[in-house]
């Protein structure tokens, strides 16, 4: 299976979303399918689309749905996006969350 994975963070970041997603590739890889890190989504045909965070990926997830609008679509929920984006940026945080055919809890008190 071709994956793309987006995340917020480039390929010389160093923090955690970078960290998590290629430990995610990895894991992935591992399983035998093929993926993809990028911090936007291109357009590229992909048999699934994860995106890391839902407020930072929204534009990533809104092209792909756009695009491909029955391709499956996984989120997952960083902290800052129940903690912070739900708060400030709530539209755009629960229109990608809402998109999504899956969301990916990333702290135990985000599955409460």
């Amino acid at each position: 299976m071709k994956i793309s994975l987006i995340t917020p963070a480039g390929k010389q970041s160093k923090n955690g979303n970078r960290t998590t997603a290629e430990r995610w590739a990895r894991l992935l890889r591992r399983s035998g399918h093929r993926v993809r890190i990028d911090t936007e989504y291109d357009g590229r045909a992909t048999d699934l689309l994860i995106a890391l965070h839902a407020r930072h990926s929204a534009a990533a997830a809104q092209l792909y749905r756009e695009q491909v609008p029955n391709g499956p679509l996984l989120v997952g929920l960083g902290g800052t996006d129940v903690n912070t984006f739900l708060k400030t940026e709530r539209a755009a945080t629960l229109a990608t969350m809402t998109m999504a055919d899956g969301l990916i809890c990333l702290h135990d008190l985000i599955a409460r």
